[in-house]
């Protein structure tokens, strides 16, 4: 199988589209629109990780949500392995389970023929603020991966 890598001059876009999905999800909410207002939080998130992954050369093609999810989950959250500098995020935070979290909600909005209600769209919105904050101070704070991400998270 031919993996092909994303270049590593995409992550300021990626992260453009993280500031981007953010600012539409807020709107959105504002507006009452809580299914778009959803589903733009669960974009803001993924693309945080596609950005990290970029960013550190680890970010393979696929049209998979799922192959990114896990592809952040396995480059960057501790295990045994300490001596891996990529893996900063601890598994205590269980990024996994909560970006997980985030998909689920944002099927729902997106393909379910039911309304999210303005409390949901709250929740998501939050969650999604405080992950993207979380992980990128995270990566911004570490010494050894810094370098990755001067020009990124300006």
């Amino acid at each position: 199988m031919n993996i092909k890598i994303r270049p590593k001059k995409f992550a300021k876009t990626h992260w453009l589209k993280v500031l981007e999905n953010l600012e539409a999800s807020k709107k959105c909410f504002e507006n009452e629109h809580y299914n778009a207002s959803i589903s733009r939080s669960y974009y803001a998130v993924y693309q945080t990780l596609a950005t990290i992954l970029i960013a550190n050369g680890h970010f393979r093609e696929t049209k998979r949500h799922l192959d990114v999810i896990y592809d952040f989950h396995k480059n960057y959250v501790t295990n045994e392995d300490k001596k891996d500098i990529y893996k900063i995020i601890p598994k205590e935070w269980k990024i996994l389970s909560e970006v997980l979290k985030l998909k689920n909600y944002r099927h729902l909005a997106d393909y379910e023929s039911v309304e999210a209600l303005e409390e949901e769209s709250k929740y998501v919105l939050k969650r999604a603020r405080t992950m993207i904050y979380i992980i990128t101070h995270k990566f911004k704070k570490d010494n050894e991966l810094e370098k990755n991400f001067k020009e990124i998270f300006q």
